[in-house]
Parts: structure tokens; sequence; C-alpha cells
């Protein structure tokens, strides 16, 4: 039988049994068969029977598909009231559907269709205000309205199931309440709650698809090589007017081409591009702009200035160099070039080719010179010399194309122009191979030879320029420098510079750069083969309409290894490892629990945002797939590689363009599925973790607000943009062109005011009035309304997450409790567990964890000590430091070393430049320069000799004397230590034949020597210098040094063992060699070296140190000059220094070990303090442990009492942590400093009468200057260590102050706000981390392979952070960025300025607000006249400090009473606010009863001692007054009104506990008013009264939960019996009273047919003689059968 139960007010609930209403259907249908006929019948039946047959099915549904994999949709379909509309729907009616949302008669609506199809928000389990919150419009009200009708049919809801209601929840009903609770149902989101162990998978998910992008895009790789090659191009230097000028000095035609000329070459030389081998042809595309007339377009007329002027470009905007439309390109062949030798593909020489014919002489040309030689010599020697000549020869760009040789041996050079170039005739004894320009020549001339080199011309081509632009394509093509030497055969050979350079300058000579000109690009491959790299240099020349030229440098890597150069490189599966299959593997199954929830949910599961945004991370994981699917089926560059391993090869970029195309759209696909998926980790949070959920609410609310924010300031930032741009872009580069303004004032609005210097020297009053009109604007208005808005939405979403608590409790009761999942339900049985076993003897709720924590009481004592300790601290510090000698010395010697200047030769420029400093020092041979020129300036001509007109005694070692041992100085006043004082250290790769797996035809040999590497690919050297990486391989031996030359130089002059960075003299870590004090000896020791290639390819690491003493600040400091040769071809430089002082406590220096043995002395006190107050703490727990339970404790309780106590200490608050770990690493700091101090050199060193040469004796401990620089080496790194650990104390020093400026309110609310949002803060930590790892992989993949702030992961961490505090400069990432800087600092600034930042000043403004107002109410609570605590003291912050130090001193002295226990003025406030909203406050006379702490009167809250004693009987009452005052009774009670109306039973209980409780104190109080004046007997007596006040109040809570559980075991089911019997009797009373009124009406039926018969009785019988006989009929009873 179902039983409805529908509520006590609802009336559809009271119908009866559902068999009721079948049978009065039935009936309905048999009444109505004549009208309507038996069909009508049967369809009614037919329905009724659906009806009765659905409820079965839907539990058998539910029964039977709760675990197949679509058992939500089942249960979903299963529990709605629509789904007659689906089945059956004339029975829409039959579901209890209200009329408003049936459709018609009979049939189901939309409305019912789209609960099925498109719900937007699901009702669950009942709780309070959850129904109302779904309303507000017709679906909202209408499901309310379905859920109702499920209640009112006996429904009710367990867990993800509708069930019949049973007995046992009618008669708990009937116990706890009636109402079913229809109306107040509990809005939850109808969406898929992630949990944790999906997040768990999907980090691993990310950890996999970092690793299968990042290994295959290698950016930290790409960016090493980059930067080296990117440094190398844009310090080439050229000269214009003896003047040096750089890649960033180019603006004009002019300067491209002295740049070409003079600085590309020695870029593409080998002597000076270190690692990195250029390979493969030079491709030059040059685009040419059509011209046109100057006239006027319509008229045909010339313009104003077309006399000036008569041509012009045809369009202003130019061409670009990446466009590939050819509507703008002259098209027509021009130009005429002379063909050299060594750019032929076939018979190459060194030179220009030439072409000769007899009998003719050259003509129509401009004589530039003539030779004339002697009979004597040769022909063939005469017509040599006249070809070179003819090479070189070039008079105002003209160069010699022809040459005749008269019979008197007379040579004349012409240059023939373009115009006069015809194409040749098939001469008979022509030499050249081919010539398709030929100078026009004079017939018959009879002895007669003529000469002209081959010559070409310019053809436009289509699609072979850069990126497959059109345009006129010329390939330079590269030899090495061994090919060249082959070539010249006896000939001394070229450089590869001047050969280069000769052919640039020969198409320059030949019109290449005309006027036309429009745009150049000039690129090639660069190979490293130490990291495996190819990168693609591309330098593009842009020429504008109004002449300038702007150079732009692209730098595009790709790492292909060598395993990867084979048939098997269009493999995908050859590079596959173990992280990329997880990756596919999770890829698939992430697809796949996608389309299962889709096949779930349906259509519903369009209905979220992050479903779209998964669809979206779908999408590009599957781009990134095909991508690289795609990559490796075009290799096309790899297997050129491979084709020409060891054949000679011209490669032209064209084919590895098409590779690093494939390979860019990968990288692209990359650079936006990384950041996404962060950015799909913070769904994980917000359905795992409540908090994480109101950080995104907050950004939810205030997403609506910030966009439109972001429109008015869209719409501003454009107004100021157009304002930059009109009014300063002609003067300012930034402003120049509408994009860069677009970049500037983005700039300016991160805080990046670098452009107003310029801005102000151009501009300096409108430009004033535009930055101080943007910063008011964008800077304080714009910023802080975002602000104010973020704040605003997180006030809003903390609010509904307090509402959302409750209902949060209901939906854990109903099973809806989001992210329960299994490993959510594994810890939480895990974490029930460990609280069972471990914690069943003790409660540890954070109530009664903070109940027990102890608010700090300051100590007068311990105050004054700390100001001691913390003084004598700072004077300890900065005696045992000295930080501002130390800087004095190292500053003095580093520009001492950094000034000294070198001088460098550039045969490519024909001139040597001079004045290079250790900044300029880029490439291996500027290190050489500087160690044989600038290092000995230092060493011997930084001092001038003479010291106040006399010699300077320094020089001279005084105390050997008559014995002269010199010394070196530096500056005059710093004396360099030792005989041989300076030591050069180096250390060399290990090299190795390439062989023919790192072999490239023509350019990389099989016996070229190679960096030889453990792995496939090395890491940089680190900044100290001082090891390799695991994956380089160090030469260790003299015979492992590859150059002849060099191995001999090492070998006499150096030796290998311990040299720079070793660990100790017995470590030998490479080949020291040793600087003598003679002048002449070091320079020889020097020029032996570097003229030998001591400096060359195969070295790694070159450091020079020494010591220098300065005697007047009586301080040594260790310097070292540290070069590192990058695999990458880069050359990293610094210098090092450690000041060190010996004499430590010498001299005026006593006084330090007073101080130490003071600070040692408090740091033991202080740590007794810390171990004091753990000691107490785990006691105070173990009291408070054993009164509330007696039984001993397990072996695993013990000690995990003991560590509990040590957390609670620590954490309740967290200066006892802070000042234990300040205690620790002061011990740390000590010892460190000891270390220092009783070490050997700093024990044992001295200078001895005479110094170690070699002949005399050792020092005590060293043999030799390297040992003593190897000492004070290891001595420094031992103080640098002591000066870190010493600066971190500093700061905990400091920050332990703030534990004494607790007793201040307005210090201690700033710490309560601290402590109340540290939950929210630590999750916008998170949620910050989040977003900053998502730019950072944006960033990282964009940028990373140009840019060093994002080159790795985490320098583009702290690039990102720096952005969000508007300290990024963005100059580097501007230069190369592009459209993608726009996106992304767009992006940075709305994300990290407008909501990030501004949520954690929401999360500290709320809680500092909530924790004034506390303050607020307390102050006004001690301001009240009657209040019971005592007036604050008047006056200024100094004099209420007085005051307040003055009544600490005598409360410390016992002379002042403290009288009740007052609390914090913020708690009283805190307590008066909660009393006045708590309800009982808000009800009409209604008043706060003494006993919450809040007096009637005055309101304010007074804690009567730790005992609860009144203050009127710590003075002394008598006790018969005490007895008086102690009996308790009804009487008692007067203001509550309440109580008289409760049940005498009621009554009594509350008297009877309120005198026992009350018996209880008085007697605890009695005991504590008689010890008041003993500490340990108070003690005694407070932790008794504590132990027994527990202990009742656990048998009360025993005693009630026995209660409890007999009223459900015992009481409830005696109830259901009753009710059952009275069931059974209502029953039989309802069949009795339905007999009796059948009865009745039986009665009644017979009563009017006996009326009948005595009427028709009279009318028949008329004889008056028969009357009476009938009136005795008529008065006769009835009969027995039918009597009432």
């Amino acid at each position: 039988r179902l039983r409805n139960d529908g509520g006590g007010d609802d009336r559809r609930g009271r119908r009866g049994r559902i068999c009721g209403r079948c049978l009065l259907l039935l009936r309905r249908a048999r009444r109505r068969k004549g009208s309507r006929g038996r069909g009508l019948e049967h369809r009614r039946v037919r329905r009724l029977r659906l009806r009765l047959l659905r409820p079965p099915l839907r539990h058998l549904l539910l029964a039977t598909w709760q675990q197949h994999p679509f058992s939500s949709l089942i249960v979903f379909l299963a529990e709605s009231p629509a789904l007659e509309c689906l089945v059956s729907p004339p029975l829409g009616y039959a579901a209890g559907l209200s009329p408003p949302y049936r459709g018609g008669r009979g049939r189901c609506g939309f409305a019912d269709l789209w609960e099925v199809l498109l719900p937007q928000r699901r009702l669950c389990a009942r709780g309070h205000d959850g129904g109302r919150g779904s309303g507000g419009g017709t679906g909202g009200h209408m499901l309310r309205e379905l859920e109702k009708n499920a209640v009112r049919k006996g429904l009710v809801l367990q867990g993800e199931n509708w069930e019949n209601i049973t007995r046992d929840d009618i008669y708990r009903q009937r116990v706890l309440g009636t109402k079913t609770g229809a109306e107040d149902f509990i809005t939850c989101d109808d969406k898929r709650r992630l949990g944790l162990a999906g997040m768990i998978v999907y980090i691993l998910f990310v950890v996999a698809t970092m690793n299968f992008t990042w290994r295959r895009l290698d950016i930290t790789v790409s960016y090493k090589v980059n930067s080296a090659i990117e440094d190398r191009v844009r310090s080439a230097v050229y000269l214009e007017d003896q003047m040096e000028k750089t890649w960033s000095d180019i603006i004009v035609v002019e300067d491209m081409q002295k740049w070409l000329l003079q600085a590309f070459p020695n870029i593409l030389s080998p002597v000076v591009q270190g690692n990195n081998i250029p390979i493969g042809d030079v491709r030059f595309t040059l685009r040419r702009i059509q011209q046109v007339a100057n006239t006027d377009p319509e008229t045909g007329v010339g313009m104003r200035f077309s006399l000036k002027a008569p041509y012009k470009w045809k369009s202003q905007a130019g061409i670009q160099a990446h466009s590939g439309s050819t509507d703008l390109d002259n098209t027509t062949a021009f130009g005429a070039y002379r063909s050299w030798g060594t750019n032929r593909g076939k018979q190459p020489s060194i030179g220009i080719v030439w072409c000769s014919v007899d009998d003719k002489a050259c003509a129509g040309g401009e004589l530039l010179d003539t030779l004339k030689f002697s009979h004597k010599l040769n022909f063939a020697d005469v017509i040599s010399t006249c070809k070179d000549w003819c090479q070189d020869l070039s008079v105002d760009s003209k160069p010699c194309r022809c040459f005749d040789v008269s019979p008197e041996r007379k040579c004349s050079f012409f240059w023939s122009p373009d115009e006069t170039l015809t194409v040749p005739a098939p001469y008979v004894n022509m030499e050249c191979d081919s010539s398709p320009k030929v100078p026009a020549m004079t017939e018959n001339k009879i002895g007669y030879y003529t000469f002209w080199p081959s010559m070409g011309f310019w053809r436009f081509t289509q699609d072979n320029g850069w990126l497959h632009t059109p345009g006129f394509v010329s390939m330079l093509r590269l030899w090495t420098q061994q090919d060249l030497i082959e070539l010249a055969g006896d000939e001394v050979p070229p450089t590869q510079a001047d050969v280069l350079k000769r052919q640039i300058q020969d198409w320059f000579d030949g019109g290449f750069t005309s006027v036309g000109m429009a745009s150049l690009v000039v690129d090639f491959i660069v190979h490293n083969p130490n990291y495996q790299v190819y990168t693609w240099v591309q330098l593009v020349f842009e020429k504008s309409a109004a002449g300038i030229l702007r150079p732009d440098l692209r730098v595009d890597s790709l790492k292909i290894t060598n395993d990867r150069i084979s048939d098997e490189a269009q493999d995908v599966w050859s590079d596959l490892n173990a992280w990329d299959v997880m990756y596919g593997v999770l890829l698939i199954l992430y697809v796949l629990s996608e389309m299962f929830e889709f096949g779930t949910r349906g259509v519903q599961y369009f209905n979220h945002p992050w479903n779209w945004f998964t669809m979206f991370t779908i999408l590009l994981h599957t781009m990134t797939v095909i991508s690289r699917w795609v990559y490796v089926g075009h290799q096309s560059f790899s297997m050129d590689l491979y084709n020409h391993k060891n054949a000679p090869w011209r490669s032209s970029p064209e084919t590895f363009q098409d590779q690093f195309d494939a390979h860019q759209t990968f990288d692209l696909a990359c650079a936006v599925t990384m950041p996404c998926m962060c950015v799909k980790l913070v769904q994980y949070l917000n359905d795992i973790f409540p908090r994480v959920g109101v950080l995104m609410n907050t950004i939810y609310r205030a997403g609506t607000p910030i966009v439109f924010l972001m429109f008015i300031f869209t719409d501003l930032f454009l107004a100021f943009v157009t304002w930059s741009h009109l009014m300063f872009g002609k003067h300012v580069e930034d402003f120049s062109s509408f994009a860069k303004a677009c970049v500037t004032n983005i700039e300016l609005s991160f805080g990046n005011v670098d452009t107003i210097e310029t801005l102000n020297e151009q501009y300096p009053y409108s430009g004033g009035v535009f930055f101080v009109s943007h910063v008011l604007l964008f800077y304080f208005i714009i910023v802080n309304f975002g602000k104010a808005v973020v704040v605003s939405s997180y006030e809003d979403a903390t609010e509904l997450y307090a509402k959302a608590q409750e209902a949060e409790e209901q939906r854990r009761k109903a099973s809806e409790s989001p992210g329960q999942d299994f490993m959510t339900r594994t810890m939480d049985s895990v974490k029930l567990w460990f609280d069972d076993v471990l914690t069943a003897k003790f409660g540890n709720s954070r109530e009664n964890r903070l109940t027990r924590a102890k608010r700090y009481e300051p100590n007068p004592l311990e105050v004054a000590l700390y100001a001691i300790y913390f003084f004598f601290y700072l004077l300890m510090t900065f005696y045992m430091l000295r930080v501002g000698w130390k800087h004095d010395l190292a500053t003095t010697i580093h520009e001492t070393l950094q000034d000294q200047t070198f001088s460098v030769p550039d045969a490519n420029l024909g001139a040597v430049r001079h004045g290079k400093t250790f900044k300029d020092v880029q490439s291996r041979e500027d290190v050489a320069l500087w160690l044989s020129q600038a290092l000995p300036k230092a060493l011997y001509n930084s001092s001038d000799g003479t010291f106040a007109g006399s010699a300077n005694p320094l020089h001279l070692y005084q105390s050997a004397l008559p014995d002269v041992y010199p010394q070196l100085v530096l500056n005059n006043w710093n004396i360099i230590l030792g005989q041989s004082p300076v030591r050069i250290s180096t250390r060399y790769f290990k090299m190795s034949p390439a062989g023919t797996s790192r072999a490239i035809g023509g350019f990389i040999q099989t016996s070229t020597q190679l960096i030889e590497t453990d792995v496939a690919g090395p890491s940089e050297i680190g900044e100290k210098g001082t090891g390799f990486d695991p994956a380089l391989v160090e030469a260790t031996a003299i015979d492992e040094i590859v150059d002849p030359s060099a191995r001999q130089a090492v070998q006499r002059n150096c030796e290998y063992k311990f040299a720079y960075g070793a660990d100790n003299v017995d470590t030998a870590n490479g080949f020291s060699c040793m600087l003598s004090v003679d002048y002449n000896q070091t320079m020889h020791i020097l020029k032996d070296l570097t003229s030998n290639n001591f400096v060359s390819n195969q070295s790694a690491t070159l450091a020079v140190d020494f010591v220098v003493y300065n005697g007047f600040a009586t301080m040594f400091v260790y310097t070292g000059i540290l070069f590192q040769f990058q695999p990458s071809g880069a050359v990293t430089k610094s210098i090092v220094d450690y000041p060190i002082q010996m004499d430590l406590y010498g001299g005026p220096n006593w006084y330090r070990i007073l101080l130490e043995v003071l600070v040692i002395l408090l740091t033991h006190y202080f740590f007794g303090v810390c171990v004091k107050g753990i000691v107490d703490t785990i006691m105070e727990h173990l009291r408070h442990d054993r009164a509330s339970d007696p039984e001993p404790y397990s072996n695993l309780q013990r000690p995990y009492v003991v560590l509990r106590s040590i957390v609670l200490h620590m954490t309740t608050d967290l200066f006892n942590l802070l000042d234990l770990t300040s205690c620790l690493f002061m011990a740390v700091t000590m010892i460190l400093w000891y270390e220092v101090v009783f070490s050997t050199l700093q024990q044992e060193f001295f200078f001895t009468e005479r110094p170690y040469d070699g002949s005399s004796a050792c020092y005590v401990e060293w043999c030799g200057d390297d040992e003593v620089i190897m000492a004070f080496y290891t001595q420094g790194w031992r103080t640098r260590i002591f000066a870190r650990v010493c600066a971190c104390n500093t700061l905990l020093i400091f920050l332990r102050i703030l534990k004494y400026l607790q007793v201040y309110p307005h210090i201690r609310i700033i710490f309560r706000a601290l402590r109340r949002g540290i939950g929210d803060v630590m999750w916008f930590l998170i949620l910050l981390l989040v977003v900053l790892l998502a730019l950072t992989c944006a960033g990282h993949q964009w940028f990373g392979v140009r840019i060093q702030s994002f080159h790795t992961l985490g320098e583009g961490f702290l690039a990102c952070f720096s952005m969000a505090l508007s300290v990024y400069d963005h100059s580097e990432l501007r230069a190369v960025g592009g459209f993608g800087y726009f996106i992304f600092s767009m992006t940075a600034l709305g994300v990290l300025r407008f909501v990030m930042m501004n949520m954690f000043f929401g999360i500290m403004d709320l809680n500092y607000r909530e924790e004034h107002a506390k303050l607020e109410e307390g102050e006004k609570v001690l301001a009240m006249p009657s209040s019971a605590n005592s007036a604050p003291p008047e006056g200024g912050m100094l004099k209420r400090a007085m005051t307040y130090g003055q009544n600490l001193w005598q409360r410390s002295r016992g002379k002042v009473d403290a009288g009740p226990e007052m609390l914090p003025v913020e708690d009283l406030g805190a307590a008066r606010l909660s009393a006045m909203n708590s309800p009982s406050s808000r009800q009409p006379g209604s008043e706060v009863s003494e006993t919450s702490g809040v007096s009637p009167a005055a309101g304010s809250l007074v804690l009567v001692g730790k005992g609860g004693a009144s203050p009127t009987r710590m003075h002394g009452d008598s006790d018969d007054n005490h007895q008086e005052t102690a009996v308790i009774s009804e009487s008692v009670v007067k203001k509550n009104t309440n109580f008289l109306y409760l049940p005498p039973e009621m009554k009594t209980w509350a008297v009877d506990t309120a005198t026992e409780a009350y018996g209880l104190i008085e007697q605890f109080h009695g005991r504590r008013f008689n010890g008041q004046h003993n500490k340990h007997e108070l003690d005694r007596i407070l932790e008794e009264a504590e132990s027994a006040i527990k202990h009742r109040r656990t048998a009360k809570r025993e005693e009630a939960e026995q209660t409890y559980k007999n009223l459900n075991n015992v009481e409830l089911r005696t109830l259901k019996e009753i009710h059952q019997d009275q069931e059974s009797l209502a029953w039989y009373i309802m069949k009795r009273e339905a007999e009796l009124k059948k009865l009745e009406a039986m009665q009644k039926l017979k009563q009017q047919k006996h009326d009948s018969l005595v009427q028709a009785a009279r009318s028949i019988h008329e004889d008056e003689d028969e009357a009476p006989s009938a009136n005795v009929e008529d008065q006769a009873p009835p009969p027995e059968g039918q009597a009432s």
C-alpha cells in the first residue's frame, strides 16, 4: 500500500490510497460507456494500467541500472514526472502536473519537455530557503511544482532516488515535525562535480602534456643559441666617418650597405662565430617598387614639386617584405654583377670568372685606369696582373667590367654602363662557360686581347624568396676556410670574410640596392653542433617612402638531433617515450570521459561554460597532435641533411623554411594548449575546495563590471592613443605610429614611464600634461575602480558563501556533496580512522584548541631583555660584516679592472678598434686580447709609483729589505699578495671527431673536432663556473688539447692541478698558470699563451684570480674574473669578490667579544622561554586529557599527544614558531661565525719576513701563492655563507618585535585580520599561482626563444609576477612580441592588475573592516560611564604608552590588584556585536543575560576571575548573605516570563540543574578565595574545577546520548506499535461507522417503503371499521431485522 502524506495543510495529500482513485476511475468509465463507446473505456483503462505500472517501472529502472554507465540519465528520467511526456503523453494530467504546465486536455506541454531537455537547475534534498533560490521565472516555478507533486504522491528523496515514504518516516515526522518541507527545497547546480582523484589524474595529464610539448620545442636551448647569434649580429661594428656603429644605428640605405660590407662578413666568418657554423647559401631577396610620374592622376599635369621629384613611388605604404602580392613590384630585370668563382657550382675558383676574345677591344665605356708593362715581362704575367687589377678596381662604385691588352702590353680598364651590355654572341674562343651580359667591343683590333668578367643580371621570380614571396632572389655561396685554401693552391688564400665582402661589394656596384629598393631580406642557416640546433637568421630591411630604413632581426631555431637525420626521420613513432605514451592514453581517456558525459547528459552538457572550455581544450589537443603529425611528414630539410652528410651541399633556406613553418604550427598549438590546461585546473579547485569557489564567484561577479570597465578603459585608451600619436608622433619614436602609440600607452598603464624622459625633452609642457592626465585617469581612477568592483564582488561572494553553509550541510546529508569520489571518500575514511584511534581521548576541535590557546601577556622583563638583545645583535652584526668598508674595496677593484682598455684589429674594416673595455668583451678573441692588454694595465699601470711626492713604499716588501722583493699595487693602496700573485685558470672541453653522425657535407667534415657530450645536448656552464654540466665532458689531460700550439703553450706555462673553484688543494680541476710580479715575465707568459690559441673553441672557462690587501681597512679581498664560453657560442663574464677581515678580535675589536657573549646568553634565555612554553603546553594538555578521561594513553597515543601539543603551541600563536626559528637561526649563525673565526687561515696566516719565492720556507700550511689564493677563496665562501644566514636571521629578529607590539589594539586587529583571511589568502595564492602558471606557459612558448625573461619557466614566472606588480620592463618584450605582445599584455593587465591583485585587497579589506568594527564597538563599551572597566588613559600615544608601561611594571611587582580579568577591547566589541545580533536580542522585551558576558546595565564584558567568582564574593561577603543568595528557586527567574508557562517537570529540571551547577561553582569559589595568595594552590584549584566541570559535562552528554538512543530504539518502536493499534482501531471504527451509515440508509429506505405502503393501504381500505386496526398497525414497532 502506498500511503500519501502531503503535509498538514496540503489537501491533495489526503486523497486516500491510490487504489481508491483506481476504483473511482473504473466506475466513471463504466457509467460513460453508453455515451462514449467502448473505445474510450478501453483507452481510459489502458491509461490507468500504465499509471499503475509506472511507479514499479521507475523502481525497477533505479534498481537495475544504478551501476550502469548511463545511470545518471536513467535516474533523472525515472525521477522526472516528465517521463510521461516521453512514454505516454496523455498521462501528463495523471502525473499530477498543475494546469498551467500541461499542454491541454490529456497532453503534455513544452514546459514538461523542457525539464528533460534543458533544465537549468535541479532541486534536490530539502533544506532552508533552497527552493525559493531557484525561482524567478516560469521554469523555476515549474520545477518546484514538479517536486511538490512528487512529495504529494508520498515520495521522499533518498540519495539520488525518490523512494516511497515508509511508516518509520511517518512516526519520525510526528515526533520531529509533520511538515514535509515541500516548499523548502535546496537549489543544486545540475552539473558534474569534479573530484580529488580526477584532479590528481588531470595534473598527471598536464605534466605529460608538458613533457610531450616542451621536449620537442626545446625553448631554453633555442634561446641560448638565438641569444648568442643575436648578440653577435647586434654588436657587429661598421665604420662611418671613423665612428663605430652597430645594427641599431642603421637608418638609411647607405648604412645598410656599410653594415653588409663590413659587419656581415665578420658574422659569417668562422674566426669569430664561435660554435655556430653557417651552412648552405645566403639568400638575398630584393623587392623593388614601381615608380610613376609625379603628376596629378586625373589631369596628368605635373604636381607642384614635380621638377624636383619627377618620379614617386606608386604607393606611399611601400612593399612589406612578407607580402605575397606583386601589384606594386617592379618586375623588370635590372643591373649587372660580376660572377665570382666561389659562387659557382661547377669549377669553383678564387676570384672573378673571366671571359676573353681575340682581336677586339673594349668600347662604349668609361675609362677607369691604364697599366703599361715592359716588353721584358712575360705576356701571361701581364694578363694575370691585369685581371687582379681589374678585379679590385672600382671608382665611385663603377667596377671594372672590361679591359683589353694592346700589342704594346698596355691594359686599359673600362666601366661599361648597363645599357651598353648586350647578349653575347657565340664567340669561339670565349673561356667562360657563359656570360648573360657582354660589354660593347670594337671589331678588327688585330693583336688585341679583350677580357671581361662573366656578368649576370637580376631576374624577378615568383615564389623563391623569403617566406615564399616574390622578388629578385640571389644566392651567395659560403665556403669554409679549408675549401678556400684548397682552391687557392699555391697562392695565398683569401679569408672567408674577404671573399664575402668582395662579392657583396660587386653586387652593390652593379645597382643591387638602387633607388627603387623597397625591401631586402638576407637569410641563412646556422648550425650549432653542441646543441644540435639549426637556426634560421633573417635580416629584414624595409624602406619607407620617407627614405628611412627600418632593420629587423629575426632568429628562429629548430632542434634536429642526429638520430632524426635518417630514413626513419618521418616516422612519427620513432621519438616516442613513456611520457608520450602516457599523454596519448590520458588524452584518449580525457576525450572518452567527455563523450561519456555528453552521452549521459545530452544537450544539458552545453549549459555550462566549463564544458565549452573543455571542448575547446580538446580541440587544441587535437590540433597539437595533428600539427606534430604534419611536421613529421614535412622534414625535407632533415632529409637533405641525411642525403648530404658526406657530399658537397648547396642548401637553400627554402627547404628549412618549409620544415620550420610546420614546426611553427606545432609550436603555436602548444603555446595555446598549455595555458588553457592550466586554466582548466581552476575548475577542479573550484569544485573540490569551497573557498576557491568563493574566489571564483568573486571573479564571476566582477566579470560583468570589469568587462564594461574595460569598455570604458578601451574608449579612453584609444582617445589617449590618438592624442599622443597626433601630437607627439612627429618627434617621439614611441608615438610615431598608431601601433607604437598603443603599445606605449599600455606600458604607461602598467607603470613603465621610460618614454616620459624622451617626451619631456621634445615637449616639456604638453608632454607633462599628457603624462599627468594619463596617470591620474588610468593609474589612479580606472585601476581603483577595478579595485572597488572586485572588493564589492568579494563581499557579495563571501555573504553568499556564508548563507550557503547550511544548504551545504543539507547537500551532504542528501549525498549531494561535491567531489565525493573514491579518493575523497578514502581520505575521509582515513581521517576518521585517525580521529577514532588517536583522538578518542580528547577533543581536538578548533574551538577547543582556540579555547586552550593562551593570549600573549607581556612580561616587562622579557620586553626589556629583548630590546637589549636586539640592540646588541645589530651592533654585533655590523662589526662582524663591516659592509661599508667591503663595498668600497670591492668597488675600487671592480672599477680598476673594468676601466682598462684594449684594442681589436679588424682586417675586414681595415682599422684597429681602440678603447674597448671589459664590458665590450663578447668573443673568444676579445677575451684573449683583454688578457694580453687590459690585465697587465690593471696589474702594473693602475698605480702611479709615487705617493705624496715620493716613491710608494707599498711597491716593495719592506720587511725583507735590504733584499728587494717588489709587490703589485692597485690604485696606490691595495697590495696584491705574493711574488706570483695572479693565477690564470682554464678548463677545456673534450673534443672528438664529428664522424658520420655529426658531419654535414661541405661544412662539418667527419674529421672536424666538436665538443664531446654524454647525452643529446649539453647545458650551459653555471654562473659559478666551478663545475660542468653532466652532459659536458672535460679535457683533463694535456694530450686532450686539440690545437698543437695551444697544447705546447699550456705545457710550458701551466700545470693541471687545483684551479679556480676547487674544493681543496688535493682536487685537480683545471690548468693553473701563475703570473710573476715581474712585468717582463708576465708579458712573456701572456704573449706565449695568447699567440698560440690558448683561448680557442675548445675553451670552457677562463678565470683570473688574486688576493688584495688594504692596510688602512685591515682587510683582504679575494678577486676573481671569470669568463665562460658557453656551448651556444655566447661568452659570459663576471667579477666576484670576497672581502675577508683577518684580525677579528685584536686592537679596537675587543668589545665584540662582549657583544657575542651577551647575544649568546640572551639567545639561550629566549630559547629556554620557547622550550618552557612548549613544555607548559604539553603538561596543560596532558592534565586536561587526564581530567577528561583517566584511562592511560596507549603507545600510539602518547607520542601523538606530545606532537599535537607542540603543533598547537606553534600554530595557535605563530610568534612561538617565529621565536623558536629565530633562536635556531641564531645558533646556526654563531656556528658559522666561529667556523670563520677558528679556520686555519684566520689562525695561522701572517706576513713572513720574506715572501715565499719558491726557495724560501713555506708558510704554516701553504707552500706557494696559488695555495694562498685557494685558501682565501675557501674562506671567502665561508664568509659569504655566514653573511647570507646572518641576513636571514636579522629579518627574523626584526619580525619578532611585532610580538611585543600586540599589546596595542590596532596592532592586534591587523594580526587578527591576517589570521581571519589566511585561508582565503592561501587559496588566493594557489589561484594566483595557477593564473601565473598559465601566463608563464604562454609567455615561455611565445617569447621564450627570443627574450631572456621568458627563456625558462622560472624566469617567465618572475616576469609575469613583475607584470602584476607593474615593475616589469616591457622594452625587450615589445621589441620582439608584435601582435602577440599586445594580446599577452592586455590579458595580463586585465587578469592580474584588474582582478587578481584587487582580489587580494578585497580579502584584506573585508577582514580588516570586520576586526576594526569589533575594535570600535569595544571602545564604545569602555567609554560607557557605568562600565565596570576602567576608562582608557587620556592624552597622546606617548602618554598612553607611558601609562601602560607604568601599570605593567607595577602589576609585575604585585602592587596592583589585577581584579577581574579583562578581555581585549576587540573581544569586548565582538561579544557585544554577537549579543546584539543574536535572535533573543532582537525579540521585544528580551535582554542579554549576565551569563553571556554583557552587563545588562552597560553592556560591558568582564571575566570575573578564572574561577568564576563574583566581585562581591571576592571582597569577603558573610556566609549568611552567601546562603541567602545561593537559594535558587522559581522566584529567582523574574525577567523571562516564558519560564512561568513551562510544564512543571521542565521547571523542576531547570531548578535542579541550576542548583547543582551553582553549588559546584560556590564550592570551588570558596576554595579559590581561601587560597588566592598561593599561586600554585590557585592553579591546582583551577585545574580541579576545570576537570570537575568537564567531567560533569561529559556525564551529562553521555546521559543525553543514552536518552536519545532510548528514544529511537525503544520509545519510537513502542510508539509505532501504539500507532499500529490505533490505526487498526481506527480502521475498525471506520468500518463500523460505514456499516452504521449503510444500515441507517437501509432503515431510511425501508421507512420510506413503509410509509408508501401505509398510504396505499389507506386509499384502498375506506371502511371506517377497519381504521383502528390500521392505526394500531402503524404504531407497531418495526421488525427485528430492520431495527437500527
